[in-house]
Order: C-alpha cells, then sequence, then structure tokens
C-alpha cells in the first residue's frame, strides 16, 4: 500500500511539473472554439478546423443536408454532408492525442477552467440578449402605445366626421321634408283655388237655368232669354277646367354622385293633365 501510495504520488508530483505553455499548447489543441471544452467526438470541417459534432450540430440546426454552411471560425462555406453533421470525417489526430497523451489529466483540468470560462461566456451572452430582448419589448411596447394613441385619434375623427354627416343628412331631411311640405302645399292650393273657380261658376250656371225654366213665366220671354243669353256668354266662353292627376313620389340618393347635392334624396309631383269644355 505505501509503495502504491508513493507511485501516485510521484505520479501527481510529475504532472505539476509539466511546463505551463505545453500544457496551454495541448489545451489549445485539443479544446473546441464553440463550447471551449475538450473535444466530444471531434469532426473535420474541409478547411481543416475541428470542433464538437454536438457543437456543429447545435450551431447548423435547421441546415439541410447538401445545404450551404459557414465554418464558425473561418467563415469558409461547405456543404454539409448528405447524411448530415456525423458523416463529417473524424479528426483521428485529436482522438489519438486525447487518448495517448500521459498529460490528460492537466489538459483535462485545463478544460475544466475554460468550462467555467465559458459558462461565464454564456451568461454573460444570455444576459446582453435578455437586455437586447427587454430593449425590444419596451419598443413595441411604445409602439403599441403609440398605435393605441393613434387609433383614438382616427376614432375621434371618424365620430366627428360621422356627427357632421348625421347632422347633414338631418338637414338634408328636413330641407326635403320643407321642401316636400311647400311642394305639396302650393299644389293643393291651387286645387282648392280652381275648385273654388269651378264652384262658383256651377252656381252661376245653376241660377241661369233655374232662369232659364222661369221663361215660360217671363212676361217678355223673349227679352228675358236674350238678357240669360248675354249673362251666359261669359260663363260658357270660360267654361273649361283642368283633370288633373297627380302623384307625389321620392328618388333617393345615390351616393356620391350627390355628394354635393342631398344626400337624402328628392321629391317631385308629377301630373297627367287633361282639358274639359263644358
Amino acid at each position: 500500500m505505501f509503495i502504491y501510495l508513493a507511485v501516485a504520488l510521484l505520479q501527481n508530483m510529475s504532472l505539476m511539473a509539466v511546463n505551463d505553455s505545453l500544457v496551454n499548447k495541448i489545451a489549445d489543441i485539443t479544446e473546441c472554439s464553440i463550447c471551449t471544452g475538450v473535444f466530444q467526438e471531434p469532426r473535420c470541417l474541409p478547411c481543416a478546423h475541428t470542433f464538437c459534432l454536438g457543437c456543429l450540430e447545435v450551431y447548423g440546426k435547421g441546415q439541410k443536408p447538401s445545404s450551404k454552411a459557414i465554418c464558425p471560425m473561418c467563415r469558409k462555406a461547405f456543404t454539409v454532408p448528405a447524411g448530415g453533421w456525423k458523416n463529417l470525417p473524424r479528426n483521428y489526430i485529436v482522438e489519438k492525442l486525447l487518448s495517448t497523451y500521459p498529460g490528460r489529466a492537466a489538459v483535462k483540468s485545463v478544460s475544466q477552467e475554460g468550462t467555467a470560462l465559458s459558462v461565464d461566456y454564456l451568461n454573460k451572452s444570455v444576459t446582453l440578449q435578455i437586455e437586447k430582448c427587454q430593449q425590444l419589448a419596451d419598443q413595441l411596447k411604445g409602439h403599441a402605445a403609440c398605435l393605441s394613441h393613434k387609433s383614438e385619434d382616427v376614432k375621434e375623427d371618424i365620430a366627428r366626421r360621422r356627427d357632421k354627416l348625421k347632422r347633414l343628412v338631418d338637414f338634408n331631411a328636413d330641407e326635403l321634408l320643407s321642401h316636400l311640405d311647400h311642394l305639396c302645399g302650393s299644389t293643393v292650393q291651387k286645387l282648392a283655388v280652381d275648385q273654388a273657380a269651378l264652384e262658383t261658376r256651377c252656381s252661376a250656371l245653376k241660377l241661369v237655368q233655374i232662369r232659364l225654366n222661369e221663361t215660360a213665366n217671363a212676361e217678355d220671354p223673349k227679352g228675358h232669354l236674350e238678357t240669360i243669353a248675354l249673362e251666359m256668354k261669359p260663363l260658357m266662353s270660360e267654361a273649361k277646367c283642368d283633370i288633373v292627376d297627380i302623384d307625389v313620389s321620392f328618388t333617393e340618393a345615390q351616393l356620391p354622385a350627390f355628394s354635393n347635392m342631398n344626400l337624402i334624396g328628392s321629391v317631385a309631383l308629377s301630373s297627367n293633365t287633361q282639358t274639359m269644355s263644358i
């Protein structure tokens, strides 16, 4: 047991005596530049740069076989193998170095330090991305607030225009109703005047008819008839009237043809007039 411990102690002391620069060089050779850890299944790109298979699969996520990809180190383009990233050639030199180098434990120790640095780097990267995401979120929040504000302005503008249009429509409707009342009122008034004139003429003719019936009892029938004839002459020459068939109609406005006219429509009176002689 004592001999075993002594041998182990000597081995540890020999490892501690390894030149730091050599360890660093070995660590650089056996370290993936993506994850900064010891190579796991190293794969070699056409440009000779080597990376872990898992790192390449994560880096090239979404890249289909036979598609173009770019080396993470030198940015040279290459074609992804038909079978995927796993069909890239293995770097047997690196694998051999990892499996045979007597100071592998020291290299692993250095790689562990590199892993710690990698975690710190990733944390910083994540923090930076969080800050960028927060900035974008704040910008989106500002855009949303601005959009909501502008939306309210547009709503108010639409409401104002709606109220203006409503007032205009109401005004047009009142004007149209007033025009209809005036049109119908004047027509009814004219019809009333014509009706009164006809009734007056009828009354006069009825009186003439009564006087005609009194001709037989008149002292001077001939003179009586001559007098009646003279009275009838103006009545008979003016005894004409218009038989009117009146209809009121409404025509709805067609927008935008009527944009500068009445928004409701128009009303009109139509008549078919015939003249009858009595």
